[in-house]
């Protein structure tokens, strides 16, 4: 399941706010860096993490990084907010309303990776 968020503030405001309302303990790990174009280009962006006893895996990525955008064709987008493991449609929509009340969130979209060109990136 993925989120794409529009939040002004930094991400560790944003993790913060996040783990409040959501009961998480998001922590920022090791940065994802990608190489593009054969090795010409960098991409990275930060990572928060964190896996629940149920084994369900949550992440925050950074879609602006100082290299460019992590997933340009949402560029309007300012994290990924991403949960490994399948869940069904009506708790996907009722944690989509949750990240909507979130003081620092200005927006929040479900999308679908499969349908990203550049989808693949969300595989780590």
């Amino acid at each position: 399941m993925l989120f794409g968020i529009i939040c002004q503030h930094h991400d560790y405001r944003l993790c913060f706010e996040l783990n409040h309302a959501l009961n998480l303990s998001l922590e920022r790990t090791g940065d994802l860096e990608l190489t593009l174009n054969k090795g010409k280009d960098k991409i990275k962006t930060s990572r928060f993490e964190y896996k629940d006893g149920f084994g369900n895996e949550y992440f925050i990525l950074t879609n602006k990084t100082s290299n460019g955008l992590f997933i340009a064709e949402y560029k309007n987008i300012d994290y990924f907010f991403m949960v490994r493991e399948p869940v069904p449609m009506h708790e996907m929509l009722q944690l989509e309303k949750q990240l909507r009340t979130i003081p620092v969130v200005l927006g929040a979209y479900h999308l679908e990776p499969e349908k990203i060109k550049t989808g693949e990136r969300f595989i780590f």
